[in-house]
Parts: C-alpha cells; sequence; structure tokens
C-alpha cells in the first residue's frame, strides 16, 4: 500500500502547482501533476502547502538544551525530533574545539547514536570543526584546545562516520593531515583560518574542497589580497556554507555570494547551539558562557557564538535578504548539501526512485509535516 500526497511539489527547476506523490516502502515512486495522473484516493491533502524535499544540515552543534559535545543518546534523540520539527530529515551532529578526550568521548557517543538511531532526522554523520583550527580566527572556538594538525591526535577522534573536518589549512605541514583525511573521503573543509588566496589553492590541490560558515571565522576579503574568501567565490570546485540569520552575513554578502556561485555550490546551514529552540538566556559552547540576546548568541568577549538558527527560518531569509526564488532557497537546503555528502542519488530533491524524504511548509514557512524515508517523524 503506497501513501498518496497532494500539493504544490518543489522540484529542482519548477514547481507542481497541483501536484501528486506517490510513496512505497520508503522510495517515491511517482510524481505528476494530478489532473494527468490516475491517483483518485490523497491520503494527504496539502493542495494550500508546499511540498518540499526535506532540509539537510550539515553544520550543528545542538539544539532544545542539548550539545553534540556531552550529549548522551536520549539527548540525541531529543534534537533529532526538535530538528524534524524545523523540516531536517538530515543532519550532521557538529563538535566544537574541546580537550581531545572529550571530543574523542563525544564521537563515540554518536557512532553508537548512529548506529542505532529511530526517531527525528536522520545522523548522516559527523562534522569535526577543530581542533585543527588557526586561534587567530578562533571565533568561539576555545582557544586553549586549539592544536597544531597532528595525525596521531586525528587518529584518536577518526570515526568511519566522519564526513566532514574544518581544518586551518595554512596550519597543516605539507597538507599531511588534509591528504589523510582526503584518503579516507572525508571531506575536507577550510574554517577558522588566516589562509591567502596563494595556500588556497594549494590545499585545494591536496584536498581542500569546501569551506565553513564563509566570510565567519576567516581572513577577509581584501582588494589586493582575496584570501580564502576570494577563493572561494571565484573558484567553482569548492563548496561553502552561508549562515543566513542576518547576524553573522549583510544581506548584500549574501547577494553576492549567491549571484558569483552556482546554487550546487553553496548550502545553507544553521551552526545551530544548544540555545537553539529555548527563550534567550544564559548557554554554553564548550565550557564558555554564551549570552544569548534577540535570538543573537555572543560569548563575553562579544564574539558571535553559533546561532540558534532553524533550516526552515534559514531558507525564508535567504529568499528575504537575497531575493533568492523558492526553488533555489530549497534546492541550498536540500540537494546541495546532500551533493556535497555524495547521497544525491537517494536523497536531496524529489525525485522518483530517491528516498521519500519529505517536508511539507505553508507560505510562511511554518512545518505542517516531515517524513525520513516515508516514515511521519513530525506532524503538528
Amino acid at each position: 500500500m503506497g501513501v498518496n500526497i497532494l500539493g504544490k511539489i518543489i522540484l529542482k527547476d519548477r514547481i507542481f502547482e497541483d501536484g501528486v506523490l506517490k510513496i512505497e516502502n520508503g522510495k517515491i515512486v511517482y510524481i505528476g501533476e494530478k489532473k494527468e495522473s490516475k491517483i483518485d484516493n490523497i491520503d494527504y491533502d496539502f493542495s494550500d502547502f508546499y511540498i518540499s524535499p526535506g532540509f539537510i544540515d550539515i553544520h550543528i552543534h545542538g539544539a532544545f538544551g542539548g550539545d553534540f559535545l556531552d550529549c548522551e543518546y536520549e539527548e540525541i534523540e531529543k534534537i533529532a525530533i526538535f530538528l524534524a520539527s524545523k523540516g531536517v530529515v538530515g543532519f550532521l551532529p557538529t563538535i566544537v574545539t574541546a580537550p581531545i578526550k572529550d571530543m574523542r568521548e563525544a564521537v563515540k557517543k554518536l557512532e553508537k547514536y548512529i548506529r542505532n538511531q529511530k526517531n527525528g532526522g536522520k545522523a548522516l554523520g559527523i562534522h569535526l570543526e577543530g581542533p585543527f583550527l588557526n586561534s587567530k580566527y578562533k571565533g568561539a572556538q576555545p582557544e586553549e584546545y586549539i592544536i597544531k594538525p597532528d595525525i596521531n591526535i586525528l587518529e584518536k577522534l577518526y570515526s568511519p562516520y566522519l564526513r566532514v573536518m574544518t581544518i586551518a589549512p595554512e596550519i597543516d605541514d605539507e597538507f599531511k593531515v588534509i591528504k589523510y583525511l582526503k584518503e579516507r573521503n572525508v571531506i575536507v573543509s577550510a574554517g577558522h583560518t588566516d589562509a591567502s588566496y596563494d595556500l588556497m589553492r594549494d590545499a585545494a590541490l591536496n584536498g581542500v574542497s569546501h569551506i565553513t560558515h564563509l566570510f565567519n571565522g576567516m581572513r577577509p576579503l581584501h582588494h589586493r589580497e582575496p584570501g580564502i574568501v576570494g577563493y572561494a567565490l571565484v573558484n567553482d570546485h569548492v563548496s561553502v556554507e552561508v549562515i543566513a540569520d542576518g547576524y553573522h552575513l549583510s544581506d548584500v554578502i549574501l547577494k553576492m555570494v549567491v549571484k558569483l556561485k552556482p546554487r550546487y555550490k553553496v548550502l545553507l546551514i544553521t551552526d545551530a547551539i544548544m540555545a537553539t529552540g529555548l527563550e534567550d538566556g544564559e548557554y554554553r559552547l564548550s565550557n564558555q558562557r554564551v549570552i544569548v540576546k534577540n535570538g543573537r548568541a555572543v560569548l563575553e568577549s562579544g564574539s558571535l557564538a553559533g546561532s540558534t538558527l532553524t533550516m526552515d527560518k534559514a531558507i525564508r531569509n535567504i529568499i528575504q535578504m537575497a531575493g533568492v526564488n523558492i526553488i533555489d532557497a530549497v534546492y541550498m537546503a536540500s540537494y546541495s548539501p546532500a551533493r556535497l555528502l555524495g547521497l544525491e542519488n537517494r536523497k536531496g530533491s524529489i525525485e522518483v526512485g530517491k528516498d521519500a524524504d519529505i517536508t511539507v511548509f505553508d507560505e510562511g514557512f511554518n512545518i505542517k509535516m516531515t517524513m525520513v524515508e516515508g516514515k511521519k517523524v513530525f506532524s503538528p
């Protein structure tokens, strides 16, 4: 028995305004305009709503009171269920820089969770943001735990579930760690870095293919030394993350990024911390005090400390701030991250044969239903 859903279906290049979607055994088996289909029985009538591919967040530290650095299984599951309520079908729990033993312990807990997960959005692997960063652009990464790239230390942190690692390429001698990661099919992302344009070119030749939260935590763009930002904007073999929360990047910068980069190389992320989904107040990030006011998270030093953004709001914001159309905005939240992770044959878009990872939302981007592989994981 299949499930038939009616609504405005967002595809990669167009919208079926009166579309119908059929799901069987967790897969999409039919997509078309209602008038052209022979489907009569409708299980979910979302005629007034958008049916979108589910969102994938590859950079998130926590939410709903939990931080992936020290979460037990139940807390991770609570975050996964919260994320499903924001349209997220897949995510990479991201571990912030901390003492190596704490990072290693967090990796082990996440491995156990990934092997046994049942509810909410799906953890698709692990993202390590540190500890091999440049303290000059540490941002909210605790400087006392930032260390020089070392393969012996990396081996303690390495996991078969490691999908992305953020590193400052300029401090990696002969790009040894970058090469080690690339050989193991880990996506190497440059971030919290003082890399020059020339160094980035060499780093890309050795395996760097992605940029962590572009513009934030890195050498700024200068008209005579374009640096890592200039490199990222004009070279389409690297993809970039953007935090569209209204605090990390101005609307002009977001417009520039989407104008210069093809949409499949722009990924919407949240960089969300444990305060996400909760009230303003005091929280923490790797044992540092974080103050959240009006949804803006900062350390006591005033440095931005991640965000309280959710993926549904990131899509709405990039449409409003950068003038992106809804098809492209959804693409940057679903297909672009799926493509980066090498999952585009199964996830990231509404196509026949793919996993039924579906998010339904209204004109105000309020989530009405989320499905992971055909299983309903959220409905209000």
